[in-house]
């Protein structure tokens, strides 16, 4: 039973995302596809740049953009925002793997699930005065 990547380099190529954003403060559903290619970039290391269409009620559909990059270290992944500042940790040996982010005053409670490898989900609650809303997206091959 595959429980989840063994490895960082497991990420790497191009996945299918399929994004929802329940936004309770707008009182609106944000839909998204796209996809998310992981890019070696030296040992240990991979760019992740995602491109996707959000289906956003009542407007035009949005085209968006994103660059993270992904570090191992050991088990671990450190997950950086572009500009290099940190965002958040995934464990690779837990299936269900939490951390969390403040960017203050909102707090970003994020869990990835890798139970159904190599399918994942990446969950992020988002609440404070500014953001009160759940994304899911989902990785497939």
């Amino acid at each position: 039973m595959v429980t989840g990547p063994d490895r960082m380099d497991a990420f790497s190529g191009t996945w299918q995302v399929q994004r929802q954003i329940r936004d309770r403060a707008a009182g609106q559903v944000i839909s998204g596809a796209g996809s998310a290619r992981f890019t070696p970039d030296g040992a240990d290391r991979l760019i992740y740049d995602e491109e996707l269409v959000l289906d956003v009620p009542g407007q035009t559909a949005i085209t968006g953009t994103r660059r993270y990059l992904w570090h191992g270290v050991g088990q671990q992944v450190q997950v950086l925002f572009a500009d290099g500042t940190p965002f958040h940790a995934i464990r690779l040996e837990d299936p269900f793997s939490a951390d969390t982010h403040h960017c203050a005053p909102d707090l970003y409670e994020g869990r990835y699930d890798f139970s159904q490898w190599p399918r994942w989900d990446a969950r992020w609650r988002v609440s404070g005065p500014r953001k009160d809303y759940l994304m899911v997206t989902t990785f497939t091959r």
